[in-house]
């Protein structure tokens, strides 16, 4: 999912909210249970809107600060069950952006890290989560030469403290 349709839903739960709440005290005048429904939609919308604003918040900062952006990518769990694949994925040394789904390491105590990255012929690893539950994303990276695996290998070590495995296959 791209920042354009993350603000394009940003934009509709916004215009879910206004409308709601104009419902809520239109319908104020005339059945206090009709204003009632109105404002539980109202507060359903607001609490639907914060998520989509911290998603966006999320989604600009892993898409500002780019490792690799890639396409296709498909994200495993711990069982390795597929859990889902994304159009393009996005690795930044904040996180990464897969699909309609933000995985943030670092960013607060007990929170999602990035535990191992290993580079495999074309396909880029990343192991990452909390102490709970573990996931993977393998990447199709498209890194040509060394130089540029170099980069990346240099950026996750700087930003992340994880060192990229490079093993040839």
């Amino acid at each position: 999912m791209r920042i354009r349709d993350i603000r394009m839903r940003r934009n509709c739960k916004a215009l879910h909210l206004v409308t709601s709440a104009g419902l809520a005290l239109w319908a104020k005048r005339y059945s206090s249970a009709a204003a009632f429904a109105f404002c539980l939609g109202s507060i359903v919308s607001l609490v639907a809107l914060i998520k989509c604003l911290v998603l966006l918040y999320d989604a600009r900062l892993i898409v500002d600060n780019p490792v690799l952006t890639v396409c296709p990518a498909h994200v495993y769990q711990k069982d390795q069950k597929q859990c889902g694949g994304a159009e393009t994925i996005v690795v930044s040394t904040f996180g990464i952006l897969a699909g309609e789904k933000a995985y943030l390491w670092g960013r607060k105590p007990g929170g999602c890290r990035l535990m191992a990255a290993k580079l495999e012929g074309h396909v880029l690893s990343l192991v990452f989560g909390d102490g709970k539950s573990t996931m993977r994303a393998d990447v199709l990276h498209g890194l040509k030469g060394q130089e540029e695996v170099a980069g990346v290998r240099e950026k996750l070590w700087r930003e992340t403290g994880v060192d990229l495995t490079v093993r040839d296959g």
